[in-house]
Protein backbone atom coordinates (compact mmCIF):
# COMPACT_ATOMS: atom_id res chain seq x y z
CA UNK A 1 0.00 0.00 0.00
CA UNK A 2 1.42 3.41 -0.89
CA UNK A 3 1.98 5.98 2.01
CA UNK A 4 -0.36 8.45 0.37
CA UNK A 5 -2.93 5.71 0.71
CA UNK A 6 -2.09 4.61 4.15
CA UNK A 7 -2.26 8.25 5.29
CA UNK A 8 -5.79 8.81 3.20
CA UNK A 9 -6.84 5.81 5.20
CA UNK A 10 -5.76 6.67 8.16
CA UNK A 11 -7.73 10.46 7.86
CA UNK A 12 -10.85 8.29 7.07
CA UNK A 13 -10.79 5.92 10.25
CA UNK A 14 -10.64 9.32 12.20
CA UNK A 15 -13.84 10.07 10.75
CA UNK A 16 -14.98 6.69 11.37
CA UNK A 17 -14.01 6.86 14.81
CA UNK A 18 -15.65 10.10 15.72
CA UNK A 19 -19.07 8.94 14.13
CA UNK A 20 -18.82 5.92 16.46
CA UNK A 21 -18.24 7.89 19.29
CA UNK A 22 -21.38 10.46 18.25
CA UNK A 23 -23.20 7.12 18.16
CA UNK A 24 -22.15 5.40 21.56
CA UNK A 25 -22.10 9.23 22.88
CA UNK A 26 -24.78 11.28 21.76
CA UNK A 27 -24.35 14.86 22.21
CA UNK A 28 -21.50 14.81 24.54
CA UNK A 29 -17.93 16.54 24.84
CA UNK A 30 -14.87 14.14 25.09
CA UNK A 31 -14.71 15.31 28.89
CA UNK A 32 -18.61 14.34 29.27
CA UNK A 33 -17.82 11.11 27.37
CA UNK A 34 -14.77 10.51 30.25
CA UNK A 35 -16.44 11.27 32.99
CA UNK A 36 -19.37 9.04 32.10
CA UNK A 37 -16.94 6.24 31.41
CA UNK A 38 -15.71 6.34 34.83
CA UNK A 39 -19.44 5.57 36.37
CA UNK A 40 -20.77 3.59 33.92
CA UNK A 41 -23.29 1.31 35.32
CA UNK A 42 -24.32 -1.86 33.75
CA UNK A 43 -27.54 -0.34 31.94
CA UNK A 44 -25.61 1.93 30.72
CA UNK A 45 -23.29 -0.51 29.28
CA UNK A 46 -26.13 -2.00 27.60
CA UNK A 47 -27.59 0.73 26.01
CA UNK A 48 -24.16 1.77 24.57
CA UNK A 49 -23.36 -1.88 23.18
CA UNK A 50 -27.18 -1.50 21.77
CA UNK A 51 -26.10 1.95 19.62
CA UNK A 52 -22.39 1.00 18.69
CA UNK A 53 -24.20 -2.64 17.21
CA UNK A 54 -26.57 -0.18 15.15
CA UNK A 55 -23.75 1.07 13.57
CA UNK A 56 -20.16 -0.69 13.83
CA UNK A 57 -21.04 -3.25 11.08
CA UNK A 58 -21.34 -0.50 8.65
CA UNK A 59 -18.48 1.24 9.79
CA UNK A 60 -16.05 -1.76 10.08
CA UNK A 61 -17.11 -2.71 6.38
CA UNK A 62 -16.08 1.32 5.13
CA UNK A 63 -12.72 0.76 6.77
CA UNK A 64 -12.28 -2.51 5.07
CA UNK A 65 -13.22 -1.02 1.61
CA UNK A 66 -11.27 2.03 2.16
CA UNK A 67 -8.18 -0.32 2.88
CA UNK A 68 -9.15 -2.30 -0.03
CA UNK A 69 -9.77 0.96 -2.08
CA UNK A 70 -12.62 -1.83 -2.91
CA UNK A 71 -16.19 0.19 -3.70
CA UNK A 72 -18.42 -0.07 -1.02
CA UNK A 73 -21.53 -0.73 -2.86
CA UNK A 74 -20.43 -3.80 -4.87
CA UNK A 75 -18.73 -5.37 -1.68
CA UNK A 76 -22.21 -5.31 -0.19
CA UNK A 77 -24.05 -5.95 -3.26
CA UNK A 78 -21.89 -8.76 -4.50
CA UNK A 79 -19.52 -10.42 -2.32
CA UNK A 80 -20.00 -12.81 0.33
CA UNK A 81 -18.47 -12.61 3.80
CA UNK A 82 -16.02 -15.54 2.85
CA UNK A 83 -15.19 -14.19 -0.47
CA UNK A 84 -14.95 -10.37 1.61
CA UNK A 85 -12.53 -11.92 3.91
CA UNK A 86 -10.59 -14.31 1.29
CA UNK A 87 -9.73 -10.44 -0.79
CA UNK A 88 -8.75 -9.01 2.79
CA UNK A 89 -6.55 -12.04 3.58
CA UNK A 90 -4.89 -11.60 -0.15
CA UNK A 91 -4.14 -8.26 0.36
CA UNK A 92 -2.80 -8.27 3.95
CA UNK A 93 -0.29 -11.02 2.49
CA UNK A 94 0.55 -8.62 -0.02
CA UNK A 95 0.65 -5.59 2.11
CA UNK A 96 1.95 -6.98 5.08
CA UNK A 97 3.00 -3.95 7.57
CA UNK A 98 4.31 -5.97 10.49
CA UNK A 99 8.05 -5.27 9.41
CA UNK A 100 7.13 -1.33 9.35
CA UNK A 101 5.03 -1.25 12.45
CA UNK A 102 8.25 -2.90 14.13
CA UNK A 103 10.73 -0.40 12.69
CA UNK A 104 8.26 2.67 13.76
CA UNK A 105 8.30 1.35 17.35
CA UNK A 106 12.14 0.96 17.66
CA UNK A 107 12.55 4.53 16.12
CA UNK A 108 9.71 6.45 18.34
CA UNK A 109 11.17 6.62 21.86
CA UNK A 110 13.87 8.25 19.90
CA UNK A 111 11.99 10.70 17.96
CA UNK A 112 9.92 11.29 20.90
CA UNK A 113 13.14 12.19 23.24
CA UNK A 114 14.84 14.00 20.81
CA UNK A 115 12.39 16.23 20.61
CA UNK A 116 11.90 17.37 23.85
CA UNK A 117 12.32 20.89 25.32
CA UNK A 118 15.82 20.54 27.63
CA UNK A 119 14.37 21.15 31.31
CA UNK A 120 14.87 24.68 32.31
CA UNK A 121 16.27 25.53 28.78
CA UNK A 122 16.21 29.25 27.40
CA UNK A 123 14.76 30.43 24.36
CA UNK A 124 17.46 32.45 23.12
Amino acid sequence: MPVGRYLDVMQRLGGVLADLLDAAFPGQTPGQIIEGLTALTPSQFREIAIRLLGVLPEQALTIVCAILDADLRLVKDRLTPNELLEVWTAFWQMNDLSAFFQNARKALPAALGAKKAAPGGSSA
